[in-house]
């Protein structure tokens, strides 16, 4: 277990300094794209525009999807709304990049292969800012989207994300889903990552210590004759085929008091 520990403190620094270098590097390094822009008339361009656009979108990404990325990795409980902004917020700034990615793209596209008698205007008046507006407008409508799938779609729910238990008692958890899912194959599994999840046990089998049971709302899973190495972070999920799998967490805590009841015991407490 000190192993391990050692190991994902080490990944997790690891992971905050990467982090950090890579925010500082965007904000200065556009920051100096910006700057070269504007002391240069002649880059005052249409392509520029928008590698402009695309620098102020790496800036916030630096500013904002950074320091948000590391706290997100550090498992903090908030409100279950102030996570699902930050998230957005992740995905409003990344996509703002690549939305102007693909409008310099498109540009040098148009450019090369279109010729002057295309009768395309060449001056940067409506047309360039009617652009940047639809390229920077993107995702904010995605973040709109996103945020109303993600308030009304039916995930699987987990009842607590701490459960503490001792050494050779029982725990359970109930993990909510909704009755479209009620077909679905459904798993108990155990990693800290949910993408490197092993699975312990699928519906409708359970093993010598885990039983699980699927009411066609609820899974409900039951773990037997815990050990002190059971203690550590579950995920229950609905299988899809065509969709990435429903999840939710919840970490076991489990504590040894079979020395205190011995002693109890033995000075007849």
């Amino acid at each position: 277990m000190a192993v391990n520990s050692t190991a994902l403190l080490l990944a997790n620094v690891t992971y905050i300094t990467v982090e950090i270098l890579i925010g500082l590097c965007a904000i200065v390094g556009n920051m100096l794209v910006i700057w070269v822009v504007k002391l240069n008339p002649s880059l005052q361009t249409t392509t520029f525009y928008f590698i402009v656009s695309l620098a102020l979108a790496d800036i916030a990404v630096g500013v904002l999807v950074m320091p948000l990325a590391i706290v997100i990795s550090l498992g903090i409980t908030i409100h279950f709304y102030n996570c699902l902004f930050m998230t957005c917020l992740l995905l409003i700034f990344t996509h703002a990049s690549i939305m102007s990615l693909l409008a310099i793209a498109v540009d040098r596209y148009l450019r090369v292969k279109l010729t002057v008698r295309s009768g395309i205007p060449e001056t940067p008046g409506h047309g360039l800012s009617l652009q940047l507006k639809v390229d920077h407008c993107r995702p904010v409508m995605g973040f709109f989207v996103l945020l109303f799938l993600t308030v009304f779609s039916d995930a699987m729910v987990m009842d607590e994300k701490v459960k503490e238990s001792s050494v050779l008692a029982t725990a359970s958890a109930t993990c909510s889903y909704s009755a479209h899912y009620k077909d679905h194959p459904k798993y108990w599994c155990r990693v800290y990552f949910r993408d490197y999840c092993t699975v312990i046990a699928v519906t409708p089998n359970s093993t010598d210590r885990v039983a699980l049971r699927d009411t066609g709302s609820q899974l409900i899973v039951t773990v037997s004759c815990l050990t002190k190495e059971d203690a550590g972070w579950y995920w229950c999920g609905i299988w899809r085929a065509f969709a990435r799998d429903d999840m939710d967490s919840t970490e076991l805590v489990v504590t040894d008091h079979r020395g205190g009841l011995a002693r109890d015991f033995w000075s007849g407490k």
